[in-house]
C-alpha cells in the first residue's frame, strides 16, 4: 500500500491527512469520496499525549481523581449512571439548553476520564514502580 496525501478543509483551513496502515481517515463511499475519522486513531494518539504530559502514573491519579468527581456531580445532577442513559424527554422544555450542555459535557468528561486511565495503564506498563 503506497502512501498517499489528501488535503481536507476544515473551518477555513487546509489539513494535510497522510494515508497510512494507521489510518486518519477511513473512505467509506466513492461516490461521493466520503471521509469519516479513525476513532481508534485519534484516541491513541490523546493517550499517547497524555503519557507525554504526565510521564508518571502517580502524576496522572489526581487528575483521574478530578475528573471523577466531575463525572459522580454530573451522574447525580441527572440521576442516571452514565451518559447513555439520560433521555432528553424527560427534561422540561425550559431547561432544555442547560441539560443538553451538561450532558455533553458529561460525555467529554467520561472520554477524557476513559483517556486518562489508558494513558496510566500505559505508564505502569512502561515504567512499573
Amino acid at each position: 500500500m503506497g502512501l498517499g496525501l489528501w488535503t481536507i478543509g476544515y473551518s477555513g483551513f487546509a489539513h494535510s491527512v497522510v494515508k497510512s496502515p494507521r489510518l486518519v481517515l477511513e473512505k467509506v463511499a466513492d461516490n461521493p469520496a466520503l471521509f469519516v475519522r479513525n476513532e481508534a486513531s485519534f484516541e491513541f494518539r490523546h493517550v499517547t499525549e497524555l503519557t507525554r504530559e504526565f510521564e508518571t502514573s502517580g502524576a496522572i491519579a489526581d487528575t483521574i481523581e478530578e475528573y471523577r468527581e466531575r463525572e459522580r456531580k454530573l451522574a447525580a445532577s441527572f440521576e442516571a449512571s452514565s451518559p447513555g442513559a439520560v433521555v432528553l424527554a424527560d427534561v422540561d422544555y425550559d431547561d432544555l439548553n442547560e441539560a443538553s450542555d451538561r450532558l455533553s459535557g458529561w460525555r467529554a468528561v467520561t472520554r477524557r476520564l476513559r483517556e486518562l486511565r489508558e494513558a496510566k495503564l500505559r505508564l505502569e506498563s512502561h515504567f512499573p514502580a
